[in-house]
């Protein structure tokens, strides 16, 4: 999928210091600058538990590419929030286990930025 035809579901995580706000603004940063279209959700596990329904108008639209934390988990949410997701349909990017440079690779299939943005962004406030 192409950097401008991609779809990234941003989880801030704002209830959890499970990822790094640095690696967050990062990601968001270089996203932004590339022109992704990105939805920032401040807290996935809560809207799942809400059964919020971006879940189910995301997967209604094509592949999703999610970054957030662990595949399982995100794969997990989906089915809470009663969204049918196929494996090949949701990709997961966890910002809990790699580099900023790795991040954007396996969302971009190895095409990253030349240069990454200086210092990042942060990340809205939760609603």
């Amino acid at each position: 999928m192409a950097r401008n035809e991609t779809r990234v579901l941003f989880c801030g995580c704002t209830n959890s210091n499970i990822i790094s706000s640095g690696v967050k603004g990062e990601v968001l940063a270089t996203l932004r600058a590339e022109g992704v279209d990105v939805c920032i959700v401040p807290d996935l596990c809560g809207m799942a538990a809400r059964r919020h329904p971006l879940f189910k108008e995301m997967t209604a639209q094509g592949e999703i590419v999610v970054a957030a934390c662990h595949d399982r988990a995100i794969r997990w949410l989906f089915e809470r929030a009663g969204a049918e997701v196929s494996e090949a349909q949701l990709r997961v990017v966890n910002m809990r286990k790699a580099n900023v440079n790795e991040l954007l690779r396996s969302m971009f299939g190895g095409d990253i930025p030349s240069q990454l943005p200086e210092g990042g962004v942060e990340l809205p406030a939760a609603e």
